[in-house]
């Protein structure tokens, strides 16, 4: 592991002699600290002690180096067929804690007949250890979600790399929205830190602590590289927060010039990209230069571990956005399962214009005529299915008929939506509307024998959009059973419930599966499934219990026609025969 560290460790208790006992502890106490230092540093949870160690110790000092080279906590004794084993020959290196003997011919032995109880305590972190760290920062500040992009290149000299960890600053950590990490062209795992690991690195609590688990090892030596990618929304401030409608928006992101990490870096450089090259001002350590619309700042060099959470002077940037802050407060996805031939969607936005509010009165004539629109927007996209055939949008009035849907085509993956709101939407202000469409059964669901999977996108189809809070709900058929959900990123919360609508049989009712997620973006659209059992022969409940009910309803017809209900009989004529 990179994340190395040097360990004290005191030999309390050694079933053997007095004798052995006395000079192992005098082996270790009359030991420099320099030397002792060097001959406990090793890599954490590592069960051999590297070969220089060993090479440069004698008998006696191999003792104490073997026996510090247990696990954190690990009590071992012969009783559990372990031994001690130390050697004089050169090259033997490798301590293995198997079936009660040594992969080397040992030239003296010391067996364990009781456990040995280590005390650790640890030092001061030891950022030299961490070995060589580059760093490549690249801010993409040209839409209302900012993008980082950051490259790590690093190597250890001592030891092999399994995990790497990356700092984001608290600020910016409670607005992360979606982070990702590649280990050279393959898709790794990032997960926060655990309280334990933060606390024994020593992270500060303005900075927030991950770890991303490497898909192959790094070899001691060898250089490896983290491509980190991160979503943060709600970082750009509007300055001035309110504008005319003619005046442009101005906003204004603050971060560190320096990226927060636990580890000595070599060098940093870092580029911000920005809409266009209308800059107010640029606020950060030199150097600093600017070509047209990217910002690039340093290199910088020799950056202590968490020195940007400490004392590095801010990253300040002020420019114009007018791209659209297109912030979803709430949206509710519904997607209705039918077996006979289409899964319906509806989904009910809550939209709100998140920049600079406006100031003063709102003129139309302005707006057409002079296009003094500001950062307003007028317009969406969205992105449905190729196959989506009903689509409607409309509000709360009635159907809105500024629309128009391009088809896909022959080779197009997706139907492209726009739509026109019924009246622009500048800072502060907000709509609500609804959007709907349907897809061929067979394009989302599949099945081998009973057991079926639906396979749709998670997030809203609409284009350049952040969502605050998303809840998507899915109506399974009656009869569903065992019904699984597997989301590539973890959730806010889960919950089932059943719903009752016609011809369902009230108990039993249609299993509904609700997904809560908070802080939704474009990253988060990505495909999930919902696998459930069907009994296929269920498919008939509902046609047969409408069947059931017409012929029920004809047979009462047909009794009530043929009884007679009258109260005095009519005299039955007989016919005159001639």
């Amino acid at each position: 592991m990179l994340r190395s560290r040097i360990w004290s460790s005191t030999v309390c208790t050694l079933g053997v002699s007095a004798s052995s006992s006395s000079a192992l502890e005098g082996v270790l106490g009359a030991a420099s600290s320099e030397k002792k230092a060097t001959w406990l540093r090793r890599r954490p949870f590592a069960p051999v002690r590297r070969a220089a160690a060993l090479r440069s110790a004698t008998r006696d000092t191999r003792e104490s180096i073997l026996t510090e080279a247990l696990e954190d906590g690990r009590e071992f004794g012969a009783t559990s067929g372990y031994e001690l084993m130390t050697t004089t020959k050169p090259g033997a290196a490798d301590f293995y804690q198997s079936s009660g003997t040594s992969a080397f011919s040992p030239s003296h032995s010391v067996r364990l007949n009781k456990p040995i109880q280590l005390v650790e305590t640890p030092v001061d972190f030891d950022q030299s250890l961490r070995g060589d760290q580059r760093l490549r920062v690249d801010f993409d500040l040209t839409k209302h979600v900012v993008r980082e992009h950051t490259e790590f290149s690093f190597s250890d000299a001592d030891a092999q790399v399994t995990e790497y960890d990356v700092a984001f600053p608290r600020a910016l950590e409670a607005r992360l929205a979606y982070v990702s990490a590649r280990c050279g062209k393959t898709p790794c795992e990032i997960v926060p830190a655990t309280k334990e690991h933060a606390a024994r690195v020593k992270t500060p609590e303005d900075a927030a602590l991950y770890t991303v688990l490497l898909k192959k090892p790094v070899a001691k030596g060898e250089t490896g590289s983290v491509k980190v990618t991160a979503y943060f929304t709600r970082v750009l401030t509007p300055y001035p927060a309110e504008v005319t409608q003619k005046e442009d928006q101005l906003v204004l992101f603050d971060a560190s010039h320096l990226i927060s990490s636990p580890y000595l870096t070599k060098t940093q450089t870092t580029k911000i990209k920005l809409p266009s090259g209308n800059v107010e001002h640029v606020r950060a350590a030199e150097p600093i230069s600017r070509k047209g619309s990217v910002v690039s700042l340093g290199p910088y060099t020799d950056i202590k571990g968490f020195e940007a959470g400490v004392d590095a002077s801010p990253l300040s940037v002020h420019y114009k956005n007018h791209s659209p802050f297109m912030t979803i407060t709430k949206l509710t996805r519904e997607i209705e399962v039918s077996m006979w031939g289409r899964v319906s969607f509806e989904e009910v936005y809550d939209m709100e214009h998140t920049g600079a509010k406006l100031k003063g009165g709102f003129s139309r004539y302005d707006y057409v005529q002079l296009h003094q629109r500001g950062a307003s927007f007028h317009e969406m996209y969205a992105h449905l299915p190729k196959d989506s055939v009903n689509v409607y949008y409309r509000d709360q009035i009635g159907n809105i008929s500024t629309s128009r849907l391009r088809p896909a085509g022959r080779t197009g993956s997706y139907q492209e939506l726009e739509f026109k709101p019924r009246f622009p939407l500048f800072g502060g202000w907000k709509s609500q509307w609804y959007l709907g469409y349907s897809v061929p059964t067979y394009s989302v669901l599949t099945h081998v024998g009973d057991k079926f999977k639906l396979e749709v996108d998670f997030s809203t189809p609409v284009q350049g959009a952040s969502v605050d809070d998303l809840t998507v709900k899915v109506v399974l058929p009656e009869g569903a059973t065992n019904v699984q959900v597997n989301v590539p990123f973890s959730l806010d919360g889960t919950s089932e419930t059943t719903r009752q609508t016609y011809l369902d049989t009230p108990a039993i009712g249609r299993p509904v599966v609700i997904l809560d997620k908070k802080n939704v973006v474009a990253a988060h659209n990505v495909p999930f499934e919902v696998t459930f059992e069907f009994p296929q022969h269920f498919m008939m409940h509902e046609p047969l219990l409408l069947v059931s009910g017409f012929l029920a309803f004809f047979i009462v017809c047909m009794v009530l026609f043929r009884l007679d209900i009258s109260i005095a009989k009519k005299p039955v004529q007989k016919k005159k025969t001639e």
